[in-house]
């Protein structure tokens, strides 16, 4: 007897052996090589297969191991074959799936579509299955689309998207992280230097520092600087730091009419800067605060009451910072000014220069004003080609010397100080003539302050996230926060712990978005 309850126990757990390895996930080796650039549809391209097919955009994917497996049992496919594609839709609602292998496909539950076809000697199985009647006109659309856009062999790559399809179609959303994996589809190249795809990547990952993504970017675009000597003892000689530096510009802004900063737009604590220096300069009198990054014609939606930063408000403006500096300076009263060139058939530093003074000075002419440029649009002379920029055009043709004062042009030396803040004058440089007409540089190392009150939160999810904080006053409807700017965002490694920076008595929406864009989590808290 006890022989037999062995022998039967035997028998029972390799059912439930051959059992469970019927109903585990079938992945194709080739699997992982599959690369999803997102625009307005979704490229998918296996570059091990050399294949390539146009995908509608709402179809989510199940784009890694982990997720194939969290997918799997929800799925109600039965396959035959390895899994290369597995997806679902919920307008209208379907499972997609896309199977290698000679064996033939098994009816599948519902109604479905099954389309065989060879690829490169591989048979390729694309189904799609639905219990929706109202859905399958619909599906087998898509999936007669999808069957009939694909490519393979040496020109598979034809047709796909480009950085900046990406960029185009993520205007409208505050889904950073969806961006940035999609945008790292796009492989660096070799010899990167100053790629179109690296400048996509590094923005995208400055909208969610810290993160070790932005690090590794960063570190490559700044891998072949090597510093001057000269400079360097200079700025080790010659810097003033941290308070002393601040006291200095706000002195020499005293003094002036018009005072430009510039930023380099991956580099957002170049906007710390600016914030903490507008309670000061509102009360030296300046009530201007002009931006380049400000789009035509939001800045009269900003200067009306109640009004704050939203997606639409710019590009870069979209940045967690960027959006902080102008709900400060809409709270201290600033009037913000648009002065970004608009009109093509006019050289881009005489438009802006225009700009700036025609909406402000013309309009007010004992007014200060505050300006936050891109990069070299602060040259206050020609460049040793003849250029002009912005203000040097501004300076000559308006006859005002602005204070300028550069964060970007000693930005790599930024390494070299131990502070916050230091500042050199131009006098301090004045035998290196490459680094431009500008009265002072700032080598900015400061950091998103330390949360003094928040909330305690840890990543459960699994995978990394896209944690965002939107502020509940900011919020009339349930669905505004898909236009808005997070006061706080940042991307969080799986079981990463931090706080979310979130004022006692007040509340916050907190969202989080996976690396597709979908919402995770979606509740509002607060800091009692």
């Amino acid at each position: 007897m006890p022989y037999l309850l062995k022998y039967k126990a035997t028998i029972i757990g390799f059912i439930l052996l051959a059992f469970l390895f019927s109903c585990s996930p079938k992945l194709h080796q080739n699997y992982v090589y599959n690369r999803y650039q997102r625009s307005f549809n979704i490229h998918i391209l296996n570059d091990s297969l050399q294949l390539h097919l146009t995908s509608p955009a709402d179809i989510k994917y199940s784009t890694d191991k982990k997720s194939f497996k969290d997918a799997w049992p929800q799925s109600r496919f039965k396959t035959a074959n390895e899994i290369l594609l597995l997806g679902t839709t919920t307008t209208p609602p379907y499972e997609f799936a896309v199977s290698i292998g000679n064996a033939k496909e098994p009816v599948q539950r519902g109604d479905y579509k099954t389309i065989d076809t060879l690829l490169n000697g591989y048979e390729l199985h694309f189904m799609a299955r639905t219990d929706s009647v109202r859905a399958v006109k619909a599906m087998e659309a898509d999936l007669n689309a999808m069957v009939k856009s694909l490519k393979s062999g040496a020109d598979y790559k034809l047709g796909t998207s480009s950085v900046m399809d990406i960029v185009s179609a993520s205007m409208n959303k505050n889904q950073f992280y969806q961006t940035l994996s999609e945008i790292e589809q796009f492989p660096i190249p070799q010899k990167q230097g100053n790629s179109l795809e690296l400048q996509m990547q590094l923005t995208y990952a400055s909208f969610l520092l810290p993160n070790q993504q932005y690090d590794y970017l960063i570190g490559l675009q700044e891998s072949s600087f090597k510093p001057n000597d000269t400079v360097l003892n200079k700025i080790k000689t010659n810097s003033i730091h941290n308070n002393e530096a601040i006291d200095r510009i706000l002195a020499e802004a005293q003094k002036a009419q018009v005072l430009m900063i510039n930023e380099n737009h991956y580099y957002p604590q170049h906007r710390l800067l600016v914030t903490e220096l507008l309670p000061r300069l509102k009360s030296l009198g300046y009530d201007y605060l002009a931006l380049e990054a400000l789009a035509t014609p939001n800045d009269s939606l900003l200067n009306s009451p109640g009004a704050f930063p939203t997606l639409n408000t710019g590009f870069y403006t979209r940045e967690q910072n960027y959006g902080n500096l102008l709900r400060e300076a809409i709270k201290l009263g600033f009037k913000l000014v648009a002065y970004e060139n608009t009109d093509d058939k006019q050289d881009r530093e005489i438009g802006q220069a225009d700009n700036l003074y025609n909406r402000t000075l013309a309009i007010d002419p004992h007014a200060k004003v505050l300006v936050l440029v891109g990069i070299d649009h602060l040259l206050e002379k020609p460049t040793t080609r003849g250029k002009k920029w912005m203000a040097t055009v501004f300076k000559e043709k308006y006859q005002i010397d602005p204070l300028t004062i550069s964060q970007t042009h000693l930005n790599l030396y930024r390494k070299y100080s131990p502070s916050a803040y230091s500042l050199l004058s131009q006098a301090d440089l004045a035998d290196e003539k490459k680094y431009g007409a500008i009265d002072f540089y700032v080598l900015n190392n400061q950091q998103r302050p330390i949360v003094q009150h928040g909330v305690a939160y840890r990543n459960k999810f699994g995978v990394p996230v896209q944690v965002a904080l939107f502020y509940a006053k900011e919020q009339k409807t349930a669905t505004d926060f898909y236009g808005h700017i997070p006061y706080f965002t940042q991307l969080v490694a799986k079981n990463e712990k931090l706080k979310l920076p979130i004022e006692p008595q007040t509340n916050a929406l907190l969202v989080v978005y996976d690396a597709q864009g979908y919402i995770l989590a979606k509740k509002t808290i607060g800091n009692p």
